[in-house]
């Protein structure tokens, strides 16, 4: 009799064993979904370019990740109202699209702890039209267990915000930082050359050598650098209002003209006080932007490099044509 009831406990023992091995396979099935972590920690950005180095027509890609380290786990973080360190970060225009992470171009070469310091460009178009409509992030962002979010954005140039002057502009040459970063405080920076152009209206790289100008500063170890419009026509006259940037540093001629000259017509003048702008600088290589930009001046970019002499660097004013009126006098014979 003992044996016979052992035998028929044998499947029940089995079917339990069996429902175990299922709710088990369910768990290891479903748990990712069922129990979900909150850990800012567990995303990895990463951040690449597809090229270092590149001519001032050529575009620039970067892309960007963000990736859940929980291989078992989804991820589910909330959205702050305002990104840490760096709030307009966007792979796209101002919507920013359904992404957590984006990027930021800044003029000069930086690093993590003073990119925020630079000169930010604005890549994307301010006036686009981008389609978000009602879509947004929401308060939070779930990653799946193991996921990489990954998106990429090109550009080209810039823009200056304003309606009047919407089209791209080419970047100057010089050195640029991409800093990428998601909403959770990751960051990291990319760095990217322009080499200076050769084509007509390009830019053009000036150097300094003895005696080219006359002269040599003996102010602190400073030199003179000069931009100096050529005049257009006969007599000669120059285009104004223009200014010349180099690093954080805008001139403008004549001195009260509001900044920026994005907007601004030019108009001609014979004063010529106003056809030079003028820096003190110390040996060394600096890029240089001639506004407002347009086909007004040639060339609108450079780089000019000061080593133990003064420098001029000429600026063709292209702004205008030059005409000529010939006034002819007939004359002849009265009949009697």
């Amino acid at each position: 009799m003992a044996s016979h009831a052992a035998s028929r406990a044998s499947p029940i023992i089995f079917a339990v064993i069996l429902a175990s091995a299922s709710v088990v396979s369910f768990l290891v099935a479903f748990s990712p979904y069922i129990f979900t972590l909150h850990n800012p920690g567990a995303i990895t950005l990463s951040a690449s370019l597809n090229s270092t180095e590149l001519s001032p027509n050529q575009t620039i890609s970067v892309t960007v990740s963000d990736k859940n380290d929980l291989q078992f786990f989804a991820d589910e973080l909330s959205l702050p109202t305002d990104w840490v360190l760096a709030p307009n970060l966007t792979m796209g225009p101002r919507c920013g699209g359904l992404l957590p992470f984006g990027v930021a171009v800044f003029q000069g070469s930086y690093g993590l702890d003073n990119v925020l310091s630079g000169k930010e460009l604005d890549v994307y178009d301010p006036f686009a039209i981008n389609g978000c409509g009602s879509l947004a992030l929401g308060n939070s962002f779930m990653f799946k267990p193991g996921q990489n979010v990954t998106a990429s954005s090109q550009f080209n140039g810039y823009y200056t915000g304003q309606r009047a002057d919407d089209s791209v502009h080419q970047f100057p040459p010089g050195e640029y930082t991409v800093l990428a970063g998601d909403a959770w405080g990751h960051m990291e920076v990319l760095h990217f050359e322009v080499t200076s152009s050769s084509t007509p209206g390009g830019g053009t790289t000036v150097t300094s050598s003895a005696g080219q100008t006359g002269g040599i500063s003996s102010t602190n170890g400073l030199f003179l650098v000069t931009f100096q419009q050529v005049g257009a026509c006969s007599p000669e006259f120059w285009g104004i209002p223009w200014s010349v940037t180099i690093g954080n540093v805008t001139k403008v001629q004549p001195p009260d003209t509001k900044l920026p000259l994005e907007n601004y017509s030019l108009s001609g003048t014979t004063n010529s006080s106003v056809s030079e702008i003028t820096f003190s600088l110390a040996n060394g290589s600096y890029d240089y932007r001639v506004s407002p930009a347009a086909e007004f001046f040639t060339p609108t970019f450079g780089t000019v490099n000061v080593s133990g002499s003064n420098v001029t660097v000429e600026i063709a004013y292209t702004g205008t044509s030059c005409i000529t009126t010939t006034q002819t006098t007939s004359t002849g014979s009265m009949g009697g």
